[in-house]
């Protein structure tokens, strides 16, 4: 037996990286969302992230071996892309005050929602 082979039997599992970054996305994302209607929505995402980082931390530490190296670029992708639930929000927040609240007799909601979305699309693209 091979000492790669011992390594492989004898050492933990590696942790996930991809994938717990994909869930951190996937909270922000949801929480921006519905936002609109469910204001507590950002709240318990906070609070989800705060529990879920330090679980990771955690379970990263003593649990897990560093497997794979990413790289700084990585968590810089992951940083960048946190700008897209801005778009989220401001999309989340036309549809559902289309939807619900029906914009009521003043325009200037509609043109506010229409200016924030557009903020955040070119924010993302620039």
């Amino acid at each position: 037996m091979t000492q790669k082979e011992l390594n492989d039997i004898f050492e933990d599992p590696k942790f996930p990286f991809a994938q717990r970054y994909a869930g951190y996305v996937k909270t922000v994302c949801s929480a921006a969302l519905f936002t609109s209607i469910v204001p507590m929505a950002m709240l318990f995402s906070l609070i989800s992230l705060f529990f879920s980082y330090w679980m990771d931390k955690v379970i990263m530490f003593k649990k897990r071996s560093r497997g794979v190296a990413y790289g700084p670029e990585f968590p810089m992708e992951f940083i960048e892309f946190l700008e897209y639930p801005m778009i989220l929000f401001s999309l989340g927040n036309i549809y559902f005050m289309w939807a619900i609240a029906d914009f009521g007799d003043d325009p200037t909601n509609y043109a506010l929602s229409i200016f924030g979305a557009t903020i955040g699309i070119l924010n993302a693209l620039l």
